[in-house]
C-alpha cells in the first residue's frame, strides 16, 4: 500500500478543527468560549452562519476542546482571524495577551481591520497553546493559521513559535483591495513578514496579487513581483494565491511573472518583463509602453472609495466586480487602444503572422475589459443583497426592469 506523503506546506482555513460553525455547535452551552463584545455580550451582534464568530482565544477550556474536536491527523487548522471593532474579544485576559501595541501603522490602514487593536501577540499565544496540546497527541502535527486583518501585525513580545505552525500571510491594501499598495504600505508589510519570520514559524506567501484584477488591466508586476522575491529571500515556505476571473489578454505580464518566479524566484523582475515583451517581436517596445501605461494608472488612479457614494462598501464593490467599473471608466481605455493600434502596425511589418496575432489577442482582452465594465451600468446595485451577488429579499429593493444595452 502506497503511503500518501504529508504536505510540505499547510495553508490557513476559516474552519477550526473540522467544525464549520462553532457558534451553532457550542454557542448556547458555552458562550464563554466566544468573543466578549464591547457591550458585554458574547458572539456576534448580528449572527452569521459559518466560520465567522470570533472566539475568546485565551480561554484554556476552548483550547482543549479544539484539540479534542480535531481528528488527530497530521493537520490542524485554527480558523478565522478575529473580527474588528466591537466584535473582537475584549475580555481582560485577551486584552492582556495583546501586549505592546504597534504605533507605526501607515495612516491609511486606519480604514482597515488592523485597528482598534493589533492582535498578533494574542493569536501567537493562542496558536502556541493549541500546538503544545496537539503535539502531545500527534508529534507530527502541523498547524495552519491566517496572518491577516488584526493578526497580521507582527508580535512585539518576542514570542517563539514552532516551525510546524504555518502562517498564511495575506496582504490587504488600503486603497481598495490588495494591490497596488502605497510605498509606506509595501514597506510595512515587509516589516511584518520579518517580524513573524523571527518567531520561527513557517510563512506562506498569500499576498493575493492576482485577486482583484477581474478582467480589467490592473497591472502591478513590479511591486507584487518584488514582494514575491523579498518573501522568497526571507524564508518563504510556499505560496498560495487566489484569483477571480483572470485574463491572460489583460494581465499577461503578471501571469508570466508569477509562473516564472514559481520556477526561478531569483530572477529579476525587469528580466522577466523583458522576456514577456520580446514575444511581440517588432512590437515589443509598443507593448511595453501599453502595459506601463496600465501599471502607472493602477498606481496613481484615485481609490474606489473616493469614487463611490458608499465609502464603507468600496472594497466590497471592488471585490464584487462593481468597483472595476468605478476604477476603470471608459475614457481611460482610449490612450491604451491607440497604443495597441500602433503596436499592431509595427507587428504587421514582420513577415511572420504570429506577432500581429499576439497583439490582436491583447486588443481582444482590452475590448473584453471595456465591455465588462460597461455592463455594470445595466445592473442593479442599489441594495446590499445585490451588492453581494444575492437577490434582494425586500420587494422595495427588487431589481429594476431590464433595458436594452446600446453599443
Amino acid at each position: 500500500m502506497t503511503q500518501i506523503e504529508q504536505p510540505r506546506v499547510i495553508l490557513g482555513s476559516h474552519v477550526i478543527a473540522g467544525i464549520t460553525d462553532w457558534w451553532a455547535e457550542y454557542g448556547k452551552q458555552h458562550p464563554e468560549w466566544f468573543a466578549l463584545r464591547a457591550d458585554g455580550q458574547r458572539g456576534l451582534k448580528i449572527p452569521r452562519a459559518g466560520a465567522w464568530t470570533p472566539l475568546c482565544v485565551s480561554n484554556a477550556e476552548l483550547q482543549r476542546t479544539i484539540v479534542k474536536a480535531w481528528d488527530g491527523g497530521d493537520v490542524l487548522t485554527l480558523g478565522e482571524a478575529d473580527a474588528g471593532g466591537e466584535s473582537m474579544c475584549q475580555c481582560p485576559q485577551c486584552l492582556a495577551w495583546d501586549g505592546p501595541q504597534p504605533t507605526d501603522f501607515p495612516e491609511d490602514f486606519r480604514l482597515l481591520k488592523y485597528t482598534p487593536r493589533a492582535m498578533g501577540d494574542r493569536y501567537a499565544r493562542y496558536w502556541k497553546a493549541v500546538y503544545d496540546l496537539a503535539v502531545e497527541r500527534n508529534p507530527k502535527v502541523k498547524i495552519g493559521v491566517y496572518l491577516y486583518h488584526n493578526t497580521l501585525a507582527g508580535p512585539l513580545s518576542g514570542i517563539k513559535l514552532d516551525k510546524n505552525i504555518f502562517g498564511e500571510f495575506v496582504i490587504y491594501g488600503s486603497r481598495d483591495g490588495w494591490y497596488p499598495l502605497s510605498r509606506e504600505e509595501d514597506q510595512w508589510y515587509r516589516d511584518q513578514w520579518l517580524a513573524w519570520s523571527q518567531t520561527g514559524m513557517s510563512l506562506v506567501n498569500g499576498s493575493n496579487f492576482l485577486l482583484n484584477s477581474y478582467v480589467t488591466p490592473n497591472i502591478t508586476s513590479r511591486q507584487s513581483g518584488e514582494f514575491f522575491r523579498f518573501a522568497y529571500q526571507h524564508g518563504m515556505a510556499g505560496i498560495s494565491l487566489r484569483a477571480y476571473t483572470f485574463s491572460w489578454a489583460a494581465h499577461g505580464p503578471m501571469a508570466y511573472m508569477h509562473h516564472r518566479l514559481l520556477w526561478s524566484p531569483d530572477l529579476e523582475i525587469e528580466t522577466i518583463r523583458q522576456e514577456y515583451f520580446s514575444a511581440f517581436g517588432p512590437a515589443a517596445a509598443d507593448v511595453q509602453q501599453y502595459f506601463d501605461y496600465w501599471e502607472n494608472y493602477a498606481a496613481t488612479r484615485p481609490p474606489v472609495r473616493d469614487m463611490s457614494v458608499d465609502p464603507k462598501g468600496a472594497l466590497e464593490k471592488l471585490k464584487r466586480i462593481r468597483g472595476h467599473y468605478l476604477a476603470y471608466p471608459p475614457e481611460v481605455y482610449r490612450p491604451a487602444e491607440a497604443m495597441l493600434a500602433k503596436a499592431l502596425e509595427a507587428a504587421r511589418k514582420d513577415p511572420s503572422p504570429e506577432f500581429a496575432q499576439r497583439v490582436e489577442f491583447l486588443q481582444a482582452g482590452l475590448r473584453h475589459a471595456l465591455l465588462s465594465t460597461r455592463l455594470q451600468e445595466f445592473l442593479d446595485f442599489e441594495s446590499l443583497g445585490a451588492e453581494r451577488g444575492a437577490a434582494p429579499k425586500d420587494p422595495k429593493n427588487s431589481p429594476r426592469p431590464a433595458r436594452p444595452c446600446e453599443s
